[in-house]
C-alpha cells in the first residue's frame, strides 16, 4: 500500500519535463526592457555619441557598440550567470568546458542553446575575466555562435549576434580575423538577399551593427568581401526598419573612405546603341540609396545624403548619375515607350507604361525638404560636389540653382550657410587652373589693378552705399560672382518663365532666385536685362491686380518684383531701360490702369536703386514723363507720386530746376486729390519706413492715399520752403483752371509752404488770384475758401508788409462777401438748417463745407450753411486786414459804404462768433477807413449793448468808443439818451471787469 501510494504521489513524466524546462529558462531581469525598445535606445545613444564626437573620424556603428556596456543591452534570451573561479581552471578543464558548451549549442533543446549563449555573453562582458580566457573562448566557440545566427528561434539568433558584438568590443582585430571567412557569408545569407532571409527587424538591425563593427575594425582588409558588403548594403537600404537603413547608409560611408578603389570597379558592361555602357559598383549603390532620399525619417535622409555625397566623389565621370538624380532628359528626345500604350519589351519582359517606376528629381525634393537639418546637409553635399568632383565643370549649371536656393530658405542659419558655401565655391574657382581665358584675365587684372571700368566702379559704389538683406552684408567675392555669371544665361529663361506662373509659391521662389542672381552677376546682366524687365513689369501688373481683388499673396509678390527691379537698377545704366518704360509711364501707349501701374511701380524701384551719377542725367526726362499723362485713377496718381519721390531720393541733393519740376508735378497731383475730396493732410512722417515698398496698392485705393504719397514725396524733394515760389507761374494757369482749379492750386501750395520765405511777387500773385476767386465764386463755399487762404497769407507779419497795395481791393471784396453771406445766412436763422441742410467744420487746416446742394450757380440764400461760413471767413479776413499793425488809412471809394452793409446784417445773425467779429470789424474799420459811416455804425452797434451774450456786449462796448469819437455831435439827443439808458442798465445789472 505504501508503494502504491508512493507511486500515485509521484509526479508524471510530463510534469517533470515541464519543471526541467522551467528551471532551465533564464530569469528575466527587472531592469531589462523588450528587445525592440533596447535596440531603439541603443541606436539613440549611439547617435548622441556621434553628435558629441566632432573631432576625428568615428563611425556610428562603432559608437553604438563602444559607448555601451553589452551587459546592459536588453534583448531576448540574455541570462546573467555567475562564473566560478574564472581564469583559475587548467587548460584541460577549459577545453572540457568549451566542448560541453559546443554540445549545448548544438543541442535540439532551445533552453540549452540559450543558456550556453548567455554564459558566453557573461564571459565576454566580465571585466574581471583575463583577456586570454576570453580570447580562447572566442576562438573555440565562434563557429558555433555564427551557426546560431541561422537558428530557427529568433531569441537564439538575437543572443548569438549580441555575443559577437560583445567579443568585438573586448578583443583585438588579429584575434577576431579568423571569424571573417565564416561571418561574412553568414551575414550575406541572412540579410544580403532581397527579400532578406531574416524575418525579424531587430535581428536585422543587429546584423547591420555587426557588419558596421567589422567594417570599422578591419577597414581595408574587407576588400576581399566587397561583393558581400555590396549586397548587404543594397538590401539594407530597402529594409522597412528605419534604423537598418540608417546603419546601411553609414556602412556605405565607411566603404567610400576605406575601399574607394573597390567601389570604382566595373561590375558589368551592358551593350547599347552608343556602344558599351560600363556600370560601376558605386553607381549601383547610388541606385540603392535613391529611395531612402524620400524616407519619412529625417535621420535616415541625413545619413543617406552623407552616403550619396561620398559615393559620388568616388567616381570620375558622373554625368549619368547626376542626370538621373535631377530627372533630366533631352528636350528633343521622346522615349519609345510613349508611343505604345500596350508596353514595350525590355530585357525579355513586357513593360507597360503603368508599370514603370515614377521618376523623381531627388535634388529638388531634398532642396524643399521640411526638415532644416536635411536641407543644411543637402547644401553641404552640393557645395562639396561643386568644389571636389572631377567633372564638376559639367554639372555647374545643374547644381548651382540648388545651392542658390538655400539663400531663399526660411531659416536664417541655412541662408548663412548657403552664402558661406558660395564663398567657399568662389575661393575654389579663383584657384582653379582650368578657368577660361576671360576669367583668368579678369582675376589677374583684379589682383593687380583692382576695379577700373565704370561699370565695376558703379557696382562697388552701389554695394558700399546700399545695405542688402542678410546674409549679403558685404559684396560677394569675385570667384563666386564668376561662377554665377558663367551660368546666368542658362538659368534666366526658366526663372523668367516661372516668374509669371499661376502658382504663387513658384513665382515667389523664382523672384527670390532672380534677385540673388542679380546681386551676384551685377552689370553682366545687361544682355538679359530687357527680358528680365518685361517679366518684372508683367509680374507687378498681375500682383497689383491680385491685391486689388483681395488676394493676400499679391502684396508679397509685388514686393518681390520691386526688390528685383531695385537690384536691376543698381547695376544697369538708365539709358538702357528708360526707352522700355517711358512710353507706358507717360500714357502714350494707351495702356490700361494695371499695365501703366506696373510700369510706374517698376520705374520707381529702378530709380531707387540707381546711382545719382547715372540717374541725374535722365531725371528731367523721367519727371517730364511722369507729369505728361494725366489719369483719373487714384492708384496711378499714388504710384506717380511714389516714383517722383524715388527720383528725388536718388538724385539728392536736387538742382533748383529739378526741384521745381518735381514740386509742380506733385502739387498738380495734390490738386487733383483735393478736388476729388481728399482735403486732409496726413500727419508728418516720423523716421523712414522699414519696408519702402509697403502699401503700394493700399495707398491707391482712394484719394486720401494719393494725398499721403504726395506729402511724402514733397518731403523727399525738400520743397516745404520753396514750393510757394512756383506761385509766379500759377497766374497763367489760373486763367485756364477757373475758380475751383486756382483755389485747389493755392490751397495745396499755401498749406504746405513756409510763408515767411515766400517772395513778394508770389504774395502779390496769390492775393490777386484770391481776390478774383472771391469775385467769381459761384458758391459761398468757394468764396469762404478763398478768403480763408487770404487770411492765412496776411496773418504773417513779414508777408503782410509786401501786400499793402492789394489790401484795399481785397478788403472791399471781403466786406461785400460778408454782406452777401449774412443776407444768405438769415434764411438759416429763420428755418433751422435751411434749404441747404449743410454743416460746417474745420478739419486738419482745410475749411470744409459739406452741403447737400450739388452744383448750380444760384443765389447764396439757397445755401444758408455755406453763406454763414462765407460771412465768417469774410469778417475774419477783413479783421486781419484792418489789424495789420499799420496806422495808415485804407483808401477805397467803396470801402466805407461796404463796411456798413456788412456790419448791419451780420449783427442780426444768431451766431455769437459772427456778431463778435462784426463788432470788432466796426471797431477797427471806423478808425482805419477814410470816410467811415459813423452814424450807421452807431445805429448798428448800439443795440448790441443789450445782447444776451456777455462776449458780444463786451465787443460792442469796445466798438462804441471809437464810434462815439467819430460821431461827435452828429448823434441825436434821442440816440444818446438811449445809449445812456442801456449803459445804466448794464451797470445796474452788475457788469464787471472791462465792460463795467
Amino acid at each position: 500500500t505504501s508503494h502504491i501510494s508512493l507511486f500515485f504521489s509521484m509526479p508524471s513524466v510530463d510534469d517533470v519535463w515541464a519543471d526541467m524546462k522551467l528551471s532551465a529558462k533564464p530569469k528575466p531581469s527587472s531592469s531589462c526592457a523588450s528587445g525592440a525598445g533596447g535596440l531603439g535606445k541603443l541606436s539613440q545613444k549611439a547617435g548622441m555619441a556621434k553628435q558629441e564626437a566632432h573631432t576625428g573620424l568615428v563611425d556610428t556603428a562603432e559608437l553604438k557598440v563602444s559607448v555601451m556596456d553589452a551587459k546592459t543591452v536588453p534583448g531576448r534570451g540574455l541570462m546573467f550567470m555567475a562564473t566560478k573561479n574564472q581564469g583559475q581552471e587548467g587548460d584541460d578543464d577549459m577545453q572540457d568546458g568549451m566542448d560541453r558548451e559546443v554540445q549545448l549549442m548544438s543541442s535540439s533543446d532551445v533552453a540549452q542553446r540559450r543558456g550556453a549563449l548567455s554564459r558566453l555573453l557573461t564571459l565576454a562582458n566580465d571585466t574581471n575575466c583575463p583577456p586570454a580566457v576570453q580570447r580562447q573562448a572566442f576562438q573555440g566557440l565562434y563557429v558555433e555562435v555564427i551557426k546560431l545566427m541561422a537558428d530557427p528561434v529568433e531569441r537564439v539568433r538575437d543572443s548569438s549576434l549580441r555575443v559577437l558584438l560583445a567579443f568585438f568590443d573586448v578583443l583585438d582585430p588579429p584575434t577576431l580575423g579568423c571569424s571573417l571567412p565564416l561571418l561574412l557569408p553568414t551575414l550575406l545569407h541572412r540579410v544580403g538577399s532581397s527579400p532578406p532571409m531574416e524575418p525579424a527587424e531587430e535581428v536585422r538591425l543587429l546584423c547591420m551593427l555587426v557588419t558596421s563593427r567589422v567594417m570599422s575594425l578591419f577597414g581595408r582588409r574587407m576588400g576581399d568581401y566587397i561583393e558581400a558588403l555590396d549586397s548587404i548594403c543594397c538590401t539594407g537600404m530597402q529594409d522597412t526598419h528605419p534604423l537598418v537603413r540608417h546603419e546601411a547608409a553609414n556602412i556605405i560611408t565607411m566603404l567610400t573612405r576605406t575601399l574607394k578603389a573597390k567601389l570604382q570597379q566595373i561590375v558589368r558592361i551592358v551593350p547599347s546603341r552608343q556602344g558599351e555602357d560600363k556600370h560601376y559598383r558605386y553607381g549601383d549603390l547610388i541606385l540603392a540609396l535613391k529611395p531612402s532620399l524620400r524616407h519619412k525619417h529625417a535621420k535616415v535622409r541625413v545619413a543617406t545624403i552623407e552616403a550619396l555625397k561620398s559615393l559620388l566623389l568616388c567616381g570620375e565621370k558622373n554625368l549619368e548619375v547626376i542626370e538621373d538624380l535631377v530627372c533630366w532628359q533631352q528636350p528633343n528626345v521622346i522615349p519609345v515607350w510613349h508611343f505604345f500604350n500596350g508596353g514595350v519589351w525590355e530585357d525579355g519582359q513586357l513593360v507597360k507604361p503603368e508599370e514603370r517606376e515614377t521618376q523623381h528629381n531627388y535634388l529638388a525634393v531634398l532642396a524643399a525638404d521640411t526638415s532644416p537639418s536635411v536641407r543644411a546637409c543637402f547644401l553641404r553635399m552640393v557645395a562639396d560636389w561643386m568644389s571636389s568632383l572631377h567633372d564638376r565643370w559639367d554639372h555647374e549649371s545643374r547644381l548651382l540653382p540648388y545651392l542658390l536656393n538655400g539663400l531663399c530658405d526660411e531659416v536664417s542659419d541655412i541662408r548663412r550657410e548657403a552664402h558661406e558655401c558660395m564663398e567657399r565655391l568662389g575661393a575654389v574657382h579663383e584657384d582653379e587652373k582650368g578657368n577660361n581665358d576671360r576669367d583668368k584675365q579678369e582675376l589677374r587684372d583684379f589682383r593687380e589693378y583692382g576695379h577700373r571700368s565704370p561699370a565695376e566702379l558703379n557696382s562697388a559704389e552701389r554695394w558700399a552705399a546700399r545695405a542688402q538683406e542678410p546674409p549679403f552684408t558685404q559684396r560677394p567675392r569675385l570667384g563666386a560672382r564668376m561662377v554665377v555669371r558663367n551660368n546666368f544665361k542658362r538659368l534666366v529663361p526658366t526663372l523668367v518663365r516661372e516668374l509669371n506662373c499661376w502658382q504663387s509659391k513658384t513665382r515667389r521662389m523664382s523672384g527670390q532666385l532672380l534677385y540673388y542672381l542679380t546681386l551676384y552677376t551685377e552689370h553682366w546682366i545687361t544682355c538679359e536685362a530687357h527680358v528680365m524687365l518685361q517679366a518684372y513689369i508683367k509680374s507687378a501688373q498681375s500682383s497689383i491686380l491680385m491685391e486689388r481683388e483681395g488676394d493676400p499673396e499679391g502684396a508679397e509678390l509685388l514686393r518681390q518684383a520691386m526688390r528685383c527691379s531695385e537690384a536691376l537698377g543698381m547695376f544697369i545704366d538708365p539709358a538702357l531701360w528708360l526707352p522700355l518704360l517711358l512710353p507706358t509711364v507717360s500714357g502714350a501707349s494707351g495702356s490700361d490702369v494695371e499695365a501703366r501701374s506696373g510700369c510706374i511701380a517698376v520705374l520707381s524701384a529702378l530709380c531707387r536703386g540707381c546711382s545719382r551719377s547715372w540717374l541725374s542725367q535722365h531725371a528731367d526726362t523721367i519727371v517730364e514723363a511722369l507729369g505728361a499723362g494725366p489719369s483719373d485713377s487714384p492708384l496711378v496718381c499714388s504710384l506717380l507720386a511714389r516714383a517722383a519721390g524715388s527720383v528725388a531720393a536718388a538724385c539728392s541733393p536736387l538742382s533748383p530746376q529739378l526741384q521745381k519740376s518735381l514740386s509742380c508735378m506733385l502739387l498738380s497731383l495734390q490738386v487733383k486729390a483735393w478736388a476729388a475730396g481728399a482735403r486732409t493732410l496726413p500727419p508728418p512722417k516720423e523716421g523712414e519706413s522699414e519696408d519702402i515698398f509697403a502699401g503700394l496698392v493700399a495707398r491707391g485705393r482712394d484719394w486720401k492715399g494719393v494725398q499721403a504719397s504726395c506729402w511724402e514725396a514733397l518731403d523727399c524733394t525738400a520743397s516745404k520752403g520753396g514750393c510757394a515760389a512756383s506761385l509766379v507761374s500759377v497766374q497763367a494757369e489760373g486763367t485756364l483752371l477757373g475758380c475751383g482749379g486756382s483755389l485747389a492750386w493755392l490751397e495745396v501750395i499755401l498749406r504746405q509752404a513756409d510763408l515767411s520765405r515766400v517772395p513778394p511777387t508770389a504774395v502779390t500773385t496769390a492775393l490777386s488770384l484770391l481776390q478774383a476767386c472771391v469775385a467769381t465764386a459761384k458758391t459761398a463755399g468757394q468764396a469762404a475758401e478763398a478768403l480763408g487762404l487770404a487770411s492765412l497769407v496776411l496773418s504773417e507779419p513779414d508777408v503782410a508788409c509786401h501786400a499793402s497795395s492789394s489790401m484795399p481791393s481785397l478788403l472791399c471784396a471781403a466786406l461785400e462777401c460778408a454782406a452777401r453771406g449774412a443776407e444768405g445766412a438769415a434764411e438759416r436763422d429763420g428755418d433751422g438748417e435751411g434749404a441747404g441742410g449743410g454743416a460746417a467744420k474745420e478739419e486738419e487746416g482745410f475749411v470744409l463745407v459739406e452741403s447737400d446742394a450739388q452744383g448750380g450757380a444760384g443765389a447764396w440764400a439757397g445755401r444758408p450753411s455755406e453763406a454763414l461760413e462765407a460771412a465768417h471767413a469774410a469778417l475774419e479776413c477783413a479783421l486781419v486786414i484792418l489789424t495789420d499793425g499799420s496806422d495808415a488809412k485804407v483808401e477805397h471809394p467803396r470801402a466805407a459804404t461796404l463796411l456798413g452793409e456788412a456790419i448791419k446784417p451780420s449783427l442780426a445773425l444768431q451766431s455769437t462768433h459772427i456778431r463778435q467779429l462784426a463788432c470788432a470789424v466796426a471797431q477797427y474799420g471806423v478808425s482805419r477807413l477814410e470816410g467811415a459811416p459813423a452814424g450807421v455804425l452807431f445805429g448798428c452797434v448800439a443795440p448790441a449793448l443789450a445782447d444776451t451774450q456777455e462776449s458780444v456786449r463786451e465787443a460792442a462796448l469796445a466798438a462804441m468808443v471809437p464810434v462815439l469819437d467819430c460821431v461827435g455831435g452828429r448823434a441825436s439827443r434821442l440816440e444818446l439818451e438811449g445809449l445812456k439808458g442801456m449803459a445804466a442798465t448794464m451797470v445796474a445789472d452788475g457788469e464787471g471787469g472791462g465792460a463795467g
